[in-house]
């Protein structure tokens, strides 16, 4: 007797994200786009502080520069400080040569599964570097353009 099993497509309409803190802003991240968040343990070679590349790290055997995506906005940019937090990108697209690329963060994100219901569209102007500004229960956010934040890490040369 030859039994198949009818093929049930179970799609989810949750996403997990990761909702991590910026100096004035939180920030809505896709999880896959997110390889690790790691602490600050030692502080990047240095960059120039004109640009927002604050230098680069070490990760796991790997050169890759610290960004600081308020700046990268067109904001300020904040002092680093060891309990920052960084959350390591994966690249996907302009700047996939470098393989990752780092963010500063203020502190640990937050892993929170969103869904149509959950999220609604926020106030304001979208600004540069963000595709959306959104409200998650009472909390305004910003999903960033990662592919447009690539294409910033990408002008960036080891050793700059």
């Amino acid at each position: 007797m030859n039994q198949t099993a009818p093929k049930v497509e179970v799609v989810s309409d949750r996403i997990p994200c990761l909702v991590a803190t910026l100096i004035d802003r939180k920030l809505l991240l896709p999880i896959t786009a997110v390889a690790e968040v790691i602490n600050t343990v030692t502080m990047p070679e240095s960059g120039n502080d004109k640009t927002p590349l604050y230098g680069w790290i070490n990760w796991r055997e790997q050169r890759i520069p610290l960004l600081s995506l308020e700046h990268a906005m067109g904001g300020g940019r904040p002092q680093l400080k060891f309990e920052n937090r960084m959350a390591v990108i994966n690249a996907i697209g302009d700047a996939s040569g470098v393989g990752f690329y780092a963010i500063l963060l203020q502190n640990l994100p937050t892993p929170i599964q969103v869904n149509t219901e959950s999220i609604r569209g926020g106030e304001g102007e979208t600004a540069a570097l963000v595709v959306a500004n959104v409200t998650l229960g009472e909390e305004q956010m910003i999903v960033p353009d990662l592919l447009a934040v690539e294409k910033v890490v990408k002008g960036f040369k080891k050793g700059n």
